[in-house]
């Protein structure tokens, strides 16, 4: 069962704020949509890659208008995954092959 969370809700940030942290982080994602093809999910997406340590980890959250989710891979004893190795080319297609099964 995945976590839904049931709480008060309360704007934080103004929509115009909000509009251009969504179109950046949705820019993010489009860079990388022609390499998928027809193996895309069928929803917008907004995220956000990253990898801290020389690249001992690596990580995508993204965002469908109905699932936030969070993928982390990495080493155990902190080296490094190779300097070939980028969030976009590991944990992207990971998540979005997770996200097929999802949306």
């Amino acid at each position: 069962r995945l976590y839904e969370h049931e709480g008060e809700q309360k704007r934080v940030l103004s929509h115009n704020l909000n509009s251009k942290v969504v179109n950046m982080l949705m820019s993010s994602v489009k860079q990388v949509w022609s390499r998928y093809g027809n193996n895309w999910i069928d929803a917008q997406i907004i995220g956000k890659t990253g990898s801290t340590n020389g690249a001992a980890t690596m990580w995508f959250l993204g965002a469908t208008p109905a699932l936030t989710t969070a993928m982390y891979i990495g080493r155990d004893d902190g080296r490094s995954l190779g300097k070939v190795f980028f969030s976009s080319k590991t944990v992207l297609p990971i998540w979005v092959n997770m996200h097929k099964n999802l949306v």
